[in-house]
């Protein structure tokens, strides 16, 4: 046995465990994976990683159906395993020690008031007429100077101490330039420091446009989408000016960007037409940002394909694309290539409402950007008007029946399940490609190695 990833510490102390005499089972919240003579485990709650030998394996998995005895599992040097929880008492109810940890850190978190981060639509129109757009029949409104003020006179008297995280999103934001500047001049003339990230979808990028970007808006990331190759990304976007707004132009703003020192993650939408057509997007891909630290790509179903019961069939020819760019040398355009996934206490927007607000371009207040229009709690100006559904949306929510074998709860949120509009049906079977993946790749940490400072809880 040998830990390949220490996992959180802090989640750690909560949950660990001085080993005593009783009979043990293999905790729900493990996953295991052995193929090809690897052997891993992960504990998805504290998200330690251990690699096995075969027996050992074999025993851990046979707990699964059985228990054993502390001296069982000593005698086979195990004991590290009932310490980290990975083992737990027969009658242990992890789904109470889950809810725990999570009360235990959000707690601790509640300590710091004010907000910390402002997910801001400065309009929801779009010089793109995208396909598959979530957002097809929502009014495109722009935000004016009015609504702006308003903005900036709440976030001077609601933001969280130190430095302010601003998400631009749309629409397509830098449409609403002019509004952003305003917003992010108006912050720097009240002495609040920030930094902000922009999804967009990189065509109204200019060499002028990129230094306001950096120097007025302190753009520091972006996540720009993309289709696939030329064919797919110019009749998916649909731009109403297919004259100017072309696949060339987006590649060459988005190697501009780079240059200017922003972080870039290269968002490429993908079903079963384009991911079987993609030898030429990565050679594009490879040629023009291969060379750059600063620009990493993710392959991602559209969110159409992930209600449909053909989803898990697109996710596992995405796994086998990654392998495939790995293999091909291309592989520096993933960075993230055996990096385990860290705890995170929020994994969405709709369950960080003590953290981060959704401004929609009207200054209504959500806590999702892919909510439906008429789910507003309240507004830039009269701060929250209803506090019926205020609480609601804020209320921890009990975990579902149908979720309560799941061994991905930790990295789940109620809220997401029984809420979210891009919600999956089948997400345990997604989640399980994923993580085959993580473990399968993971870069194993050699002996003296400093330990891994990544700890998102």
């Amino acid at each position: 046995m040998k830990v390949l990833y220490e996992g959180s510490e802090r989640i750690k102390k909560i949950t660990g465990k001085r080993p005593a005499e009783g009979d043990y089972r293999l905790s729900g919240f493990v996953y295991l994976y052995g193929k090809d003579d690897v052997y891993r485990i992960k504990n998805i709650l504290t998200c330690e990683i251990v690699g096995l030998t075969k027996d050992e394996f074999e025993f851990v998995s046979s707990l699964k159906e059985k228990t054993a005895t502390l001296r069982e599992i000593t005698d086979r040097g195990l004991e590290h395993l009932v310490k980290t929880r990975i083992f737990v008492d027969k009658s242990y109810d992890e789904i109470k020690q889950y809810r725990d940890v999570v009360f235990i850190l959000k707690t601790m978190q509640k300590k710091v008031k004010g907000y910390s981060k402002f997910t801001i639509l400065p309009t929801t129109g779009c010089n793109a007429r995208c396909v598959y757009c979530f957002e097809a029949g929502f009014k495109p409104e722009t935000m004016t100077r009015e609504t702006a003020d308003h903005l900036i006179r709440f976030i001077t008297e609601t933001k969280r101490e130190g430095k302010l995280k601003l998400e631009w999103f749309g629409g397509e934001p830098f449409s609403a330039r002019d509004i952003i500047t305003h917003i992010c001049k108006g912050l720097t003339d009240k002495g609040i420091e920030f930094e902000s990230t922009i999804v967009t979808n990189g065509s109204l990028m200019t060499p002028e446009v990129i230094r306001e970007a950096v120097d007025v808006w302190h753009l520091k990331s972006a996540q720009v989408s993309l289709d696939g190759k030329r064919k797919y990304y110019e009749e998916r976007k649909d731009y109403y000016d297919k004259a100017r707004f072309t696949y060339d132009l987006v590649l060459n703003n988005i190697g501009e960007l780079a240059r200017a020192g922003v972080r870039i993650n290269l968002r490429c939408n993908m079903d079963d037409e384009n991911i079987s057509d993609i030898d030429e997007f990565l050679d594009d891909m490879y040629e023009n940002f291969g060379k750059y630290e600063n620009v990493s790509m993710y392959l991602a179903p559209l969110h159409q394909e992930m209600k449909r019961g053909t989803i898990v069939t697109l996710m596992k020819k995405i796994q086998d694309t990654y392998a495939y760019i790995k293999d091909s040398g291309r592989g520096s355009l993933i960075k993230k290539f055996g990096v385990p996934r860290p705890f995170r206490l929020n994994y969405c927007l709709g369950d960080s409402m003590d953290n981060v607000v959704v401004v929609m371009p009207d200054g209504s207040f959500t806590n999702c950007e892919n909510l439906p229009e008429g789910r507003n709690w309240g507004n830039v100006r009269e701060g929250i008007t209803d506090m019926e559904l205020y609480n609601k949306l804020k209320a921890e929510q009990e975990v579902d029946d149908m979720c309560r074998n799941c061994p991905f709860i930790p990295e789940c949120t109620p809220y997401r399940k029984k809420q979210c509009p891009v919600k999956n049906d089948l997400c345990r079977e997604c989640k399980e490609l994923d993580l085959d993946h993580e473990l399968l790749n993971l870069a194993v940490k050699e002996e003296g190695d400093p330990d891994d400072p990544d700890d998102n809880c």
